[in-house]
C-alpha cells in the first residue's frame, strides 16, 4: 500500500488524513520507510497551485529516501472561448 500526499493550491500538504508541513512530511516518511523499506508514495498535485509546492513535496520524499513515487495532477479547468 502506498502513502498518499495531497498538495493543495494554497500550499497545504496532507499525508493520508493529516495536514503536515514539509519538514513533518519528511520526518513521517523517514519513520514509515524505516518500518517498510519499499515504501511507495503517490503525490497528488492541484493544477491551480504553484509547481513549487509539488516540487517541495517531491524533495521531501527524496530526502526521506522514498524512490517509489507516483504523481497525479488534477487538471486545470478549461474555459471555452
Amino acid at each position: 500500500e502506498r502513502k498518499v500526499i495531497n498538495v493543495y493550491s494554497d500550499g497545504r500538504i496532507r499525508l493520508d488524513s493529516d495536514f503536515v508541513s514539509v519538514e513533518e512530511l519528511r520526518g513521517k516518511l523517514e519513520k514509515a520507510r524505516s518500518e517498510y523499506e519499499g515504501l511507495g508514495v503517490i503525490v497528488r498535485g492541484d493544477a491551480e497551485g504553484p509547481l513549487q509546492n509539488v516540487a517541495s513535496v517531491l524533495g521531501a520524499c527524496k530526502q526521506a529516501g522514498v524512490s517509489d513515487l507516483g504523481i497525479s495532477v488534477r487538471l486545470a479547468r478549461r474555459t471555452t472561448p
